[in-house]
């Protein structure tokens, strides 16, 4: 988390950010961390918005479907509703299915139902 926090300070150039956050999104233990720090700094990250920065804030997005957590999905969606990034609704609506399907098989593994 640390990393990533420091990956928004001043000694950090903007485009620079997410030389730590999008490798953060590809590692299972980082993706726990990446949604509330994308949600602590949601306003900079929109602020920061350029073609490339959008690329990889939907790739971060999509990353997250594989944390199979339903109830974070729903969190992650009506946040980003309520603040929107430009290009990332599709990437957000993906990101939910993907979730919904990957939190469903892994009940049913739990539930010896696979």
């Amino acid at each position: 988390d640390s990393a990533l926090e420091f990956s928004m300070s001043s000694d950090v150039r903007g485009q620079d950010t997410l030389f730590v956050a999008v490798p953060m999104s590809q590692n299972p233990y980082g993706r726990r961390l990446l949604w509330p720090w994308m949600k602590r700094h949601w306003q900079t990250l929109k602020d920061r918005a350029d073609h490339k920065l959008e690329h990889h804030v939907m790739q971060m997005i999509r990353s997250l479907a594989t944390v199979a957590d339903e109830s974070i999905g729903a969190e992650i969606k009506e946040y980003a509703t309520a603040h929107p990034l430009p290009s990332t609704s599709r990437a957000l609506e993906q990101m939910v299915e993907r979730m919904r399907v990957n939190a469903r098989f892994v009940q049913a593994v739990r539930k010896g139902t696979i």
